[in-house]
């Protein structure tokens, strides 16, 4: 993290410096071979739905100065799911299609 940010400032250290798409998506593919949740249920909590696609979109459409930090998210929830289904298939973990998402529990 900068020095220029404040440590309880997370939020803005999110925006201006996250994780790389490929170490987001290593972090989650440990959690599904620890058997926190299902490849499909991460890959839910991945993507960006089209419910919430639409309604960012709308946000970017009323506050124009967001519109860039939310375009940049959505993008880069898009390199995280390609970046987690390439180390699934990279470490042969197989997906569980008939699995219940233990947060659904």
């Amino acid at each position: 993290m900068s020095k220029d940010i404040e440590k309880d400032d997370c939020y803005t250290a999110a925006w201006i410096q996250p994780p790389s798409p490929r170490a987001e998506a290593r972090a989650l593919v440990a959690l599904v071979q620890r058997g926190v949740d299902s490849v499909e249920g991460m890959r839910r909590l991945i993507a960006v739905s089209p419910k919430d696609r639409a309604e960012l979109e709308t946000w970017a459409r009323i506050r124009p100065e967001l519109a860039a930090r939310i375009d940049s998210s959505i993008k880069f929830r898009a390199e995280v799911l390609f970046a987690f289904d390439t180390l699934l298939q990279e470490r042969n973990v197989r997906t569980n299609p008939g699995g219940q998402d233990r947060r659904q529990r």
